[in-house]
């Protein structure tokens, strides 16, 4: 049987029969209007159900409004997040086509005074090896498994005492993407020691101890520079220094 209902006077709601004033707009509502048999004592479990369902609505509305919250709260963080991803960090500007035309064959000069029987000095300046990646990494794609929207465009380095900061450019659908590695890097005796120090998707600091988790990220640096690191690790010792990098030749065995 249809349970009864009371209408209120001022807006025609139709409110439940245990209500005193109205559900929807306040108004007080008139009982008398309820037949006798609507205000005999009704069953408690009944009463606490029909109450449960008036209220569940209000519940209901509330987590919608706090879900909406939430989510507002976590595209923003992310919004801001991609923010600094694709501001640009401190970037080396492209060398003159001069200076690119002048820059050292780096590899080629590691590679031939690896062959000797005697230990030399070789020792380049950032700029030097700055115009070498330009120049050697023109129109390198990097990892050509990657994702195809993203370009790999260039690499350079900032040099520090024993630091070397490694930068790449990508861009992806015309927008410039830097991602920079941190590391600590030497060489003793032909044994490359590497220390990850910290990282940067564009000006979003990595820890270094989250580094390890976005190597992914650097895997067409690594690849267009596997060839020059093979080489440094022959070497017989490897210094940074601020603006520059020296290395001392390991002697060819004969």
């Amino acid at each position: 049987m249809a349970t009864t209902t009371l209408v209120c006077k001022q807006c025609n709601f139709e409110n439940e029969p245990e209500r005193v004033y109205c559900h929807n707009c306040g108004a007080k509502l008139d009982r008398s209007l309820l037949p006798p048999e609507a205000t005999k004592r009704e069953d408690p479990v009944l009463v606490q159900e029909r109450v449960r369902r008036m209220v569940k609505p209000r519940n209901a509305t509330l987590n919608f409004h706090l879900k909406n919250l939430l989510s507002s709260v976590v595209l923003a963080g992310l919004f801001a997040v991609l923010v600094v991803i694709i501001k640009p960090p401190e970037v080396k500007p492209m060398l003159s086509p001069d200076q690119v035309m002048d820059a050292p064959a780096i590899v080629d000069d590691m590679d031939g005074e690896l062959q000797q029987p005697t230990a030399h000095r070789l020792a380049y300046t950032e700029d030097q090896i700055n115009a070498f990646l330009q120049q050697s990494l023109r129109g390198n794609k990097g990892d050509k498994a990657g994702t195809p929207a993203m370009k790999f465009e260039r690499a350079f380095v900032r040099l520090e005492d024993g630091v070397c900061h490694a930068t790449m450019q990508e861009s992806l659908f015309g927008l410039p993407i830097y991602a920079t590695t941190v590391r600590s890097l030497s060489v003793r005796n032909g044994a490359i020691t590497t220390q990850p120090l910290g990282a940067s998707l564009g000006r979003l600091p990595i820890p270094a101890r989250l580094v390890p988790a976005f190597e992914f990220v650097f895997r067409p640096l690594k690849t267009v520079l596997e060839h020059p690191l093979k080489l440094l690790s022959q070497m017989q010792s490897v210094t940074i220094r601020k603006g520059g990098v020296e290395m001392i030749t390991t002697p060819a065995r004969r």
